[in-house]
This record gives structure tokens, C-alpha cells and sequence, in this order.
């Protein structure tokens, strides 16, 4: 499948982001697929395939500006998805970008439905307990497969919430605060 164009219905004109509009990581590249550099893809959008209608892909070049990459193709695999962005032609190339995160400028992404968040909107969130306590910062967040994790750093530990209905009890995403029913001894 050819990727829709940069006026799709989740971009806004496909401008590259300033330095306003934070990078989202929509997916990550795993590895070469055959030898005309096509990659295997794996999305994080609920919907998997939202990933690639999302423009521009920008992909994390280190310390410099995110780099614009144009998806030319794309096919389903699996529950991922095979690729080929432009320029990408063999299999040494596609190697290159094996690990590497795609991001979408915050501004091209929908908005979130009602207790829906993005994993970039939890990170730096104080987490509490539900009676106030302090269990340290969320640092970051991923799908584990069944469901996603909350990475949360204090001086002392680390400790991995699910981040499920029966753990939390409210975000409160003004104040930056969500409190989890967790106590602050539990490993």
C-alpha cells in the first residue's frame, strides 16, 4: 500500500514541528526485511495502523534535529507491519535503521478520547498514593504487551505500575499529579 499524502486527516499540512510541538514516537523499526530495504515496523498507536497515516515521520537523528523520513510503502505483517521509506533501497541501508524510533510532531496526532492520554502527557507526572503520599516521577511508559507500564523513579527505586483501571485512580493532568492505588512498600 502506497501511504496517504501529507493532507491526511490526522496531519495539519504536514508542516515539520518547531520547537513547540513535541516529537511523539508512534512506532520503532526492528529490523531489515529481505534485501530492497524494506524494515519491519512496529506501531504503539492503539490503532495500529494510524502510525503510518500520521506526517511528517521525523526519526530521531541523536543530538541533531529530527531528521524527515517519507513512508513510500507499506504492508501488514502480522500484528506489525513491513515498510520502505524513500531512499532506503537495500538491505545494508535498511540495517541502518534498525532500533530506531518514528516520531509525528504532537500537533498531527488526534486528540485523546475521555480518559485517554499520550504516553509524552503522563512523563514528569508526580505519582502519588492514594492518600497523598509521594511514590517519585513518572520517567516513562511502555506497552508490555497486555497493557502499558508506568516507569516511576524516586531517590531511592524504581518501581513498574500498570497502568490499568484498578491501579489508577485519577489523573489529574492540570496539576500534573496521578494517584495510583499502590502502596509505597510494595516492590
Amino acid at each position: 500500500m502506497t501511504p496517504p499524502s501529507a493532507e491526511s486527516d490526522h496531519a495539519e499540512g504536514g508542516a515539520v514541528p518547531g520547537a513547540a510541538d513535541t516529537p511523539i514516537v508512534v512506532g520503532r523499526i526492528q529490523a531489515p526485511h529481505g534485501v530492497r530495504g524494506w524494515l519491519h515496523f512496529r506501531s504503539f498507536t492503539e490503532e495500529p495502523d494510524m502510525a503510518l497515516t500520521l506526517t511528517p515521520w521525523l526519526i530521531d537523528a541523536g543530538a541533531r534535529e529530527p531528521k524527515v523520513v517519507e513512508l513510500e510503502e507499506w504492508r501488514t505483517q502480522g500484528e506489525n507491519f513491513l515498510i520502505k521509506i524513500r531512499g532506503v533501497d537495500d538491505r545494508n541501508a535498511a540495517a541502518l535503521w534498525t532500533g530506531k524510533s518514528i516520531q509525528v510532531a504532537a500537533s498531527a496526532m488526534p486528540p485523546p478520547g475521555e480518559d485517554e492520554y499520550y504516553w509524552n502527557d503522563l512523563e514528569g507526572m508526580e505519582a502519588r498514593d492514594g492518600k497523598g503520599a509521594r511514590l517519585g516521577r513518572i520517567v516513562s511508559v511502555f506497552d508490555n504487551g497486555a497493557h502499558d507500564v508506568l516507569v516511576i523513579k524516586d531517590d531511592t527505586r524504581e518501581r513498574l505500575i500498570p497502568f490499568v483501571p484498578v491501579y489508577v485512580l485519577d489523573v489529574d493532568a492540570e496539576n500534573r499529579v496521578i494517584r495510583l492505588d499502590w502502596d509505597p512498600d510494595w516492590d
